[in-house]
């Protein structure tokens, strides 16, 4: 296991999802743009991500959450 690696943890709520929020959809597509991986369910999810693209992944998860909440 690669000691340069963060773990991430979302949770939502059920008036966002039914907004729609999908964080298994935002921790997928977030982590894979940085080299990570993630997933889960569409009101709470998870992603490992390299700790050098922190904040790469979290402009790019803000960003699709922006998007499914417009």
């Amino acid at each position: 296991k690669n000691a340069a690696e963060l773990k991430v943890s979302a949770r939502g709520t059920g008036a966002l999802v039914r907004r729609g929020l999908d964080l298994s959809a935002v921790m997928r597509e977030a982590s894979q743009s940085v080299d990570g991986d993630g997933g889960g369910h569409d009101i709470a999810a998870g992603a490992t991500i390299p700790a050098a693209e922190r904040d790469a992944f979290l402009a790019a998860a803000d960003a699709l959450v922006a998007d499914q909440l417009s």
